[in-house]
């Protein structure tokens, strides 16, 4: 995360990415958030976590949506 993410977030916000890069393995299978996220567009970066989910698989597509809430929200749900 050091290494990858040069703009400064917000505790939910690290936390949303460390969801995200856990379940993906790394960040090579995102390079769109992160680049959004490199130039200070969060609501783009957040809007791109949706686009991950192999072609709309449901458990993806929920927690993704979990993803974005803390993202944006502070929203901490583990029902997904």
């Amino acid at each position: 995360m050091k290494r990858a993410v040069r703009e400064p977030l917000f505790q939910h916000e690290y936390d949303a990415w460390v969801s995200l890069i856990f379940n993906l393995g790394g960040f090579r299978k995102c390079p769109n958030p992160l680049s959004k996220l490199n130039t200070r567009d969060y609501s783009g970066c957040c809007d791109e976590f949706a686009d991950i989910t192999n072609g709309g698989v449901a458990g993806l597509v929920a927690r993704r949506k979990g993803e974005m809430k803390m993202f944006r929200n502070k929203v901490y749900d583990s029902t997904h």
